[in-house]
């Protein structure tokens, strides 16, 4: 990894309409669901940088925007110098879809069931003109099937997906990215859908590649026990805002946001001669409607330690070095707190 920036995400938005009752339209209100609401990061060349939270926090949607499968409602997406949100030509976006390529979280729906692992893999060659015959094709499918040790290749091209195991077909997901060798890639929730046997195995495959070929990740995920031994730095988002950002080590060991603290209890320890260890996690009721975020920092209807200043500002906290270790957090009290 250096320091070179391969992706720059500035004030980032995406806020969805939600349908207005016919009093609302006379009326001219409109609510929106604000599903990622002014995030920003940088992610260096040949780093694996994690987004971490809840489930609808806005960290798939985040991906989705980068990605161009949704347009971003606000804010700057810039890849390798270049502003991709600004994009409007068919072959600007094609060659930044070519670079960028995204891993799903659900293996077999991303997936034809129609095709076999063959076509799956030469699907992006064609659409993106990568080969000039079929013999190159099958040289490229078969060395991305060797890069996820899906080995012998001629055992798996003619599968179909229901033919292979979780593991297996989340192999073959990750090999369709390689194969155009892009530069970036996303992985959501890439090991969610995979039995725990196994979720090592993958991640350290991914991370053998990522090393080998010298790839950037943005890995998505809910799971701080992987993020913390796979991911160089993590950003904790809550409600469409990033409210920690640092190393791995720096925020599982050292974490200054109370919703970080709250993630971090509620991983399960095993403490030999015990069990059925149910830990108190410190954070209460449910994470709002993003339709109808709390006033000031959103965090204050859960957070145990809110005061006047968390609910009675006009804004949510902004995020803030911590003593200028690259930790960053967003809380009015984190000082007081820790």
């Amino acid at each position: 990894m250096n320091d070179e920036i391969i992706l720059s995400v500035k004030n980032l938005k995406k806020w969805f309409p939600l349908r207005r009752s016919i009093a609302e339209v006379f009326k001219g209100k409109r609510k929106w669901v604000k599903a990622v609401d002014g995030i920003s990061f940088d992610i260096k060349k040949g780093e694996i940088f994690a987004l971490i939270g809840e489930s609808g926090c806005g960290k798939t949607t985040t991906g989705r925007l980068i990605m161009k499968l949704e347009e971003l409602t606000a804010g700057q997406i810039i890849f390798k110098g270049v502003d991709i949100s600004s994009l409007s030509s068919a072959k600007d976006i094609k060659k930044y879809k070519e670079d960028v390529q995204m891993v799903f979280q659900d293996p077999y729906a991303s997936m034809n069931p129609r095709f076999r692992v063959r076509d799956v893999l030469y699907e992006p060659l064609i659409i993106h003109e990568k080969t000039k015959n079929h013999a190159e094709m099958e040289q490229l499918a078969v060395k991305a099937l060797e890069e996820v040790k899906l080995t012998p290749p001629d055992e798996f091209l003619d599968r179909f997906p229901h033919m292979l195991s979780g593991g297996q077909r989340q192999r073959v997901a990750t090999a369709r990215t390689l194969v155009l060798s892009p530069d970036l890639i996303i992985a959501d929730e890439p090991v969610s859908m995979i039995d725990l046997s196994t979720r090592a195995e993958i991640l350290h495959m991914m991370k053998e590649v990522q090393e080998r070929l010298n790839l950037t990740y943005l890995y998505i995920t809910h799971d701080l026990s992987t993020a913390r031994y796979f991911c160089d730095r993590i950003a904790v988002m809550y409600l469409g805002r990033i409210v920690e950002l640092g190393t791995s080590d720096e925020i599982i060991e050292n974490p200054l946001h109370p919703y970080t603290k709250a993630l971090i209890a509620a991983v399960p320890e095993p403490i030999a001669g015990k069990e059925n260890i149910i830990k108190d996690i410190p954070i209460k009721g449910e994470i709002p409607s993003a339709s109808n975020i709390p006033q000031g920092c959103r965090f204050h209807t859960r957070c145990l330690y809110a005061k006047p200043i968390c609910y009675e500002s006009d804004n949510d906290p902004e995020l803030e070095e911590n003593s200028n270790d690259g930790h960053y957090v967003a809380c009015y009290l984190h000082k007081e707190i820790n």
